[in-house]
């Protein structure tokens, strides 16, 4: 390899390994604010229990504007 090619390539490792870092921060601070959050086990059903509300919402919503459309 000549000298710009391997200039090139200790540039891409270095970029790399600054992205693998950040990363690893990332996934610490989430981890560590996962562990601040309490726990609730009936989350799941909340959660779910919106995603329908908000979906009949939508539905009723589409229902509205293809009858103010004719």
């Amino acid at each position: 390899m000549d000298k710009q090619r391997i200039t090139h390539a200790l540039h891409r490792i270095h970029q790399a390994t600054a992205r693998l870092e950040e990363s690893a921060l990332r996934l610490q601070a989430d981890q560590t604010l996962a562990r601040s959050i309490p726990h609730d086990d009936g989350i799941a059903d909340k959660y779910e229990a919106l995603r329908s509300d908000v979906a009949a919402t939508l539905n009723d919503l589409d229902t509205l504007i293809e009858s103010l459309e004719k």
